[in-house]
């Protein structure tokens, strides 16, 4: 276990990216397992109570809230990663990435025409945008789902 030393948050032409940094000094008390992680000063060091903690400081954060919808997809949460990808689409209807990956959610979810509407929305969007690489990413997605 590291101790959390810096958090950077980088957004370039509506990608993010969430990098932790960590020194290599032991962060004491800490759970082991997968149990939540917290350095010696009472701050959560996993990415997600991290992402939880921007996203209840600033809910209209939308990198904050897309990077905590990825959090959730990737440990299988699909339930809550597709709630918050469609929170932020609420908020924020041209952050386009999150219609792709809302899509993903809800075909994980075996809900076909829920991830159908999401793509063709976000194809829209990107058409608005002029994002032109989502777009295309969209459409793939679109054309691959199962009639």
């Amino acid at each position: 276990m590291r101790k959390l030393d810096n958090l950077n948050l980088n957004a370039k032409n509506g990608r993010t990216r969430l990098a932790l940094y960590a020194s290599m000094r032991p962060a004491f008390p800490f759970a082991s397992g997968d149990r939540l992680r917290w350095d010696n000063s009472g701050m959560a060091t996993n990415r997600l109570e991290i992402l939880k903690q921007m996203v209840e400081q600033d809910p209209r954060n939308s990198f904050a809230r897309y990077g905590l919808a990825m959090e959730y997809g990737k440990s299988g949460g699909w339930e809550q990663a597709l709630a918050e990808y469609r929170e932020l689409l609420r908020n924020d209807a041209t952050y386009v990435a999150a219609y792709f990956q809302g899509g993903q959610a809800s075909e994980k979810l075996g809900n076909l025409e829920d991830a159908r509407a999401m793509y063709e929305q976000g194809i829209t969007a990107a058409t608005q945008k002029g994002d032109a690489h989502t777009r295309a990413e969209i459409e793939a997605a679109l054309q691959a789902l199962p009639l």
